[in-house]
């Protein structure tokens, strides 16, 4: 039966009969049964279209991840780096395991959240081993956070050797940090913040704040490897990347111009975190050969006019992502013929464009270049740009509505929540329906919950391309 979840996951039979051993030994240290491999294979066949060659090798990316993680130090990894989002270090903690096999750096709680929740939904047994410590349940504690305590104290994860913590958007982290640290002596750096959010004439203030700060967190991993970090090793680490980031925005372009959508929400999610995440040198030739195959795939259903939903589906703005341990509700949005077309994480500010404007900083150091990206994230910045972003977006790309996933374990995402509806509303005329829940915690709600208010969502939007149509 794991044999078949590997298959479905892109391994070849050489790979199958080479890896079970070791997916055997992670998937029994994390509590995973037989009931939970075919679970797993049922989910992924409702939600990551795995008859897609590339999606199958990019699942294969995030499951040869997990076991990484979980053997880093049988494997012979003498420095574990851990550091989530929302993050500066990605690119810093890359460089680091890039240049040296003793060196293993990954986001545990994010690449979790995926794979045991996503795949598998079992992420409730690391979630109690957390509640049961001082993340109490019904507080609106961080699940993300609680991944990274909970896979601690059952001592799924090996004890890293530095934690990297950066409250740019999160209030609890690095409160929660500072408590892990100490409870299990694990060194942490905290990426300090600015909270500048005024409005653009202080990005330029902003940016050269952060440069300074991911210049020190360089500088600190480097203490921490035995080896510096240096500028000309970041930019190598980049550039290695690179070809995965630019077939993505490939991707996410061809979605953009495409009807129907030809990929489902849940499963282009899962390629597009792969610009961000952190992954183990090993896995780049595998993760750069899962999105070129999947971009031709994606080109060729284009061609033939295929897609997850109805052709003239309402496309839509998904703020913030879909919810990453649940894939159902994306799907229940696509089952009511909505096109979940962009979600908030590819915009940037000031105006809803889709890559930051990058040429200011084309000759400056990759310090600069990494600030730059991070205080352009439309994700990442104050109220007041980020509505502006939402609004422009919705513009640009001529969408019919936005779906707005009201994080409330979130206490800095959730308070915009409705600042974003009344914004976009009033800027654009178009509706936006706010839904309560959790990203990263399918536990408080499930999608039959919303079900009715998703249905009369689909609904106006339909009547409103109706509208607009009879009125052009």
């Amino acid at each position: 039966m794991t044999a078949r979840l590997l298959e479905l996951c892109g391994y070849t039979p050489a790979e199958i009969d080479a890896a079970l051993p070791d997916v055997n030994k992670v998937f029994d240290r994390l509590g995973l049964t037989q009931a939970d491999v075919l679970r797993a294979q049922e989910r992924i066949k409702r939600y990551y279209q795995p008859e897609l060659e590339g999606m199958r090798k990019v699942m294969g990316v995030y499951m040869r991840e997990l076991v990484d993680l979980v053997l880093a130090r049988e494997r012979g990894k003498k420095k574990i780096i851990y550091a989530s989002i929302p993050t500066g270090c990605a690119g810093i903690i890359s460089a680091a395991s890039f240049s040296s096999p003793e060196v293993h750096a990954v986001f545990p709680d994010v690449l979790v959240d995926y794979v045991l929740g996503g795949f598998f939904n079992k992420l409730d047994p690391i979630l109690e081993a957390a509640e049961k410590s001082f993340m109490r349940p019904g507080v609106a504690h961080c699940a993300l956070i609680k991944l990274r305590l909970g896979l601690m104290m059952k001592g799924q994860i090996p004890k890293g050797d530095l934690l990297i913590s950066m409250g740019n958007i999160c209030d609890e982290v690095c409160k929660s940090d500072e408590l892990i640290s100490e409870y299990f002596d694990i060194p942490v750096h905290y990426i300090n913040l600015t909270q500048d959010w005024s409005g653009p004439e202080d990005s330029e203030r902003e940016r050269q704040f952060f440069a300074r700060e991911i210049a020190r967190c360089a500088e600190r991993v480097g203490e921490v490897v035995g080896f510096e970090i240096s500028k000309d090793m970041a930019t190598s680490t980049r550039h290695l990347k690179k070809t995965i980031s630019s077939v993505v925005e490939k991707i996410n372009r061809l979605i953009l111009e495409s009807d129907p959508m030809p990929i489902k929400a849940a499963a282009i999610d899962l390629v597009r975190f792969m610009k961000s995440m952190p992954f183990a040198r090993s896995n780049l030739d595998a993760a750069t050969d899962a999105v070129e195959i999947l971009l031709v795939e994606l080109q060729r259903k284009v061609a033939q006019g295929e897609g997850v939903v109805p052709k003239g589906a309402p496309r839509v703005l998904l703020g913030l992502v879909s919810p990453i341990p649940d894939p159902s509700l994306a799907d229940l949005a696509e089952e009511l013929g909505i096109a979940l077309l962009i979600t908030e994480t590819q915009i940037y500010v000031p105006d809803g464009d889709l890559m930051p404007n990058m040429d200011e900083v084309a000759d400056k150091d990759p310090w600069e270049k990494y600030a730059n990206s991070l205080t352009a994230r439309c994700l990442t910045s104050g109220p007041n740009r980020r509505v502006r972003a939402v609004a422009g977006a919705c513009k640009k790309l001529n969408l019919d509505g936005v779906l707005w996933f009201y994080h409330y374990a979130c206490r800095t995402l959730a308070t915009d929540a409705l600042m974003v509806k009344h914004f976009v509303e009033q800027e654009t005329g178009l509706p936006v329906l706010v839904l309560e829940g959790d990203v990263y915690d399918p536990r408080y709600y499930t999608s039959g919950q919303l079900r009715t208010r998703v249905e009369a969502f689909a609904e106006m939007l339909k009547a409103g391309q109706v509208a607009r149509a009879t009125a052009g």
